[in-house]
């Protein structure tokens, strides 16, 4: 199993909702604070939440050392071609043509 490595520990973020002053929702009840890690994917810059059945191994682009969602994650597997973003806004920057649905 491969661990974490601080690197990619680097981009995670967190999402907090707090309900101390609100009557809350089932999900956070009134009162509480709920915290939870987050990450962007590399590919599509989704904001990803971490949830208790995340596991870095199934949401990992070993191409670019980063983390992906699980849409870009299916895509990876039945498309062979490698496409985070920063090379979409690279190629925009030379000029090239950008095929939208490529991504």
């Amino acid at each position: 199993m491969r661990a974490l490595s601080k690197s990619l520990r680097r981009y995670d973020g967190e999402l907090e909702i707090n309900h101390q002053m609100s009557p809350g929702t089932q999900a956070v009840p009134e009162g509480a604070v709920q915290r939870n890690a987050t990450y962007t994917c590399s590919h599509c810059q989704a904001v990803c939440v971490k949830g208790k059945q995340w596991v870095s191994e199934n949401h990992y682009c070993p191409k670019c050392d980063h983390h992906i969602c699980a849409g870009c994650m299916i895509r990876s597997k039945t498309d062979l071609t490698h496409r985070p973003f920063i090379a979409l806004i690279e190629g925009v920057g030379a000029g090239k043509e950008i095929i939208l649905t490529d991504l």
